[in-house]
């Protein structure tokens, strides 16, 4: 769990892209990965929190 936050987290820090389509697929992934951990530990978390919602859509204001 803890390394997928911090992939994700290097990922919202970039200030340059270089290559746009590759981030997005990675940021992609790594939000999905992120969001099965976290389901897995808690489902009802999806609901409850608007934060882990947010995350589905961050890729598009990337």
């Amino acid at each position: 769990g803890w390394s997928v936050i911090s992939k994700l987290v290097v990922l919202l820090w970039y200030t340059s892209i270089d290559n746009v389509e590759s981030y997005l697929a990675t940021i992609s992934h790594v939000i999905n990965d992120f969001l099965t951990i976290s389901t897995q530990c808690a489902l009802s978390i999806l609901v409850t929190k608007a934060n882990f919602h947010f995350l589905l859509h961050l890729p598009m204001f990337s």
